[in-house]
């Protein structure tokens, strides 16, 4: 479930809700989706989500979105952001929501623990080395393959060096072979010009 706000300057507005109320009880399910104005932009932002004098502040994923934290109970919670870059710091008015109480009896609680901001860094961070670990492991082996592709490549151009090699040895010996024929009388032998072995007899 979706919470559309629009992010004007310092102010949040909702736009596809007509009350400002949720449930709690809820898990990775209500979702505050922000539309940042430009003067939010090249920020790292993050909600914060106050109750009871208790604040869960969480970063905003790639759509700008954050999850209502599960910790959240009956009664009023406020949402606002902050947003910080170098020496400049962001912040929004808060937006009043009204908290109703679980109607689902429950034996379990929720498991959910909303992560501080340093351990979420920690986890994006990790997420970001997983995934350059696993391109670089990539680019490893398409190396490696490129680099046996090349190897065989060497491997077939030295073999057929050594039979080109062999060939002109032979037929070295051949023309050799040819010229001492030659010498003596009778017969005559010579390549025509289809380069062909050709022999006339001689008086």
């Amino acid at each position: 479930m979706d919470i559309n706000v629009t992010v004007t300057g310092q102010t949040l507005i909702p736009t596809n809700i007509r009350k400002q109320q949720v449930v709690a009880g809820t898990q990775e399910f209500i979702r505050f989706v922000f539309a940042l104005a430009e003067d939010w932009a090249d920020l790292k932002i993050f909600a914060q989500f106050t109750q009871n004098d208790t604040a869960y502040s969480v970063y905003l994923d790639s759509d700008n979105a954050a999850y209502l934290p599960s910790e959240i109970t009956t009664g009023a919670m406020a949402v606002a952001l902050q947003g910080n870059s170098g020496d400049v710091i962001a912040k929004s008015m808060p937006l009043i929501f009204k908290v109703y109480a679980d109607p689902v009896s429950s034996d379990s609680e929720s498991t959910s623990i909303t992560l501080t901001l340093y351990e979420q860094l920690v986890a994006e961070f990790q997420e970001i080395k997983d995934s350059e670990a696993s391109r670089v492991t990539a680019e490893s082996a398409r190396v490696s393959a490129e680099t046996a592709r090349v190897t065989e490549y060497n491997s077939l151009v030295t073999k057929l060096s050594t039979k080109l090699t062999e060939v002109e040895n032979e037929l070295a010996d051949i023309k050799e072979a040819i010229e001492a024929l030659n010498s003596g009388d009778g017969i005559q032998i010579y390549y025509d010009d289809d380069e062909r072995l050709s022999y006339d007899y001689t008086e």
